[in-house]
């Protein structure tokens, strides 16, 4: 027991390190820090976590991804479900975000799936599916998304441009499809 609550802390510790490193928006010591968790605890998902937003915010999408994945992959082994559901949304959240920067929108649209079955109350990957098959050309179902998105948060503003922007070139589509016949 001892040791549980001792395991507690110090993961919370580390927890309020990383998060103090977030709000500097310095990604290069949140990845250096993550390093330095990583080498120390090894089979926690704490460090790959990090590590993967700091690369993912210093553009390397790629290694981004591979972190992300490797988080994944610990979290098979964790029994704590608020810290695995915590982990799985937004690690799903931010692999899709690395595959939309890849330009690999199928895969994107995957792990932000997965992201909304986990939690269906966050907007974040209700917008950015939307945002994926708004690039896709799937435009009633992207505007579905930023409908949903605007129920959880009425005033997201991502949501609410880019929603008047399809209405409006679905209006126009619609205009031109009549004038054409």
């Amino acid at each position: 027991m001892l040791k549980n609550i001792k395991g507690f802390f110090q993961l919370y510790r580390l927890h309020d390190k990383f998060d103090k490193l977030v709000w500097t928006k310095d990604f290069a010591k949140i990845v250096e820090f993550a390093e330095e968790v990583k080498s120390k605890f090894p089979n926690r998902p704490i460090g790959y976590f990090y590590s993967g937003y700091g690369k993912l915010n210093l553009s390397k999408y790629k290694e981004s991804k591979t972190e992300f994945l490797k988080t994944l992959d610990l979290l098979k082994t964790r029994n704590n479900r608020s810290e695995k559901k915590f982990y799985l949304y937004y690690s799903y959240l931010n692999i899709g975000s690395a595959y939309d920067s890849l330009n690999e929108y199928e895969k994107a649209l995957f792990y932000f799936e997965e992201a909304i079955m986990l939690n269906k109350k966050k907007h974040e990957a209700l917008l950015n599916r939307g945002i994926i098959k708004m690039k896709t050309n799937n435009k009633l179902e992207a505007l579905k998304d930023f409908e949903k998105v605007l129920e959880l948060d009425e005033n997201n503003l991502i949501a609410t441009q880019n929603k008047e922007n399809l209405i409006t070139e679905l209006m126009d589509s619609e205009l031109t499809s009549k004038n054409e016949n």
